[in-house]
């Protein structure tokens, strides 16, 4: 297991790789609470955080234009934000010494 922290004042995506799993999950901090889901898509695996809105506000896939509808959530990164401080805290439970590394998206 292992926690990492960032300092975010404001609503923000971010990005987690686990290159050792093929994994990324993203954690989207918005003003009324925290998500975090899966980063791949269910067709062809490609990043979700790549997707854009289309008029009714559904995200779509950039490269088939299919919707992403029900994104998959995860249990392998836990977070927790607190807005007074900013501080945003992560665990993962892989082993405490393998590399994932965090991108702030926006």
């Amino acid at each position: 297991m292992d926690v990492k922290y960032l300092n975010l004042n404001r609503p923000a995506k971010i990005l987690i790789t686990m290159p050792s799993e093929s994994k990324r999950a993203i954690i989207d901090i918005s003003l009324i609470g925290i998500e975090i889901f899966n980063d791949k898509c269910k067709h062809r695996g490609g990043p979700i955080h790549l997707c854009y809105k289309d008029e009714q506000n559904v995200d779509r896939c950039p490269w088939h234009d299919h919707k992403i509808r029900n994104r998959k959530k995860i249990d392998y990164i836990c977070a927790v934000y607190i807005s007074s401080t900013g501080i945003l805290k992560m665990v993962n439970n892989q082993v405490f010494d393998v590399p994932w590394p965090v991108k702030i998206l926006s």
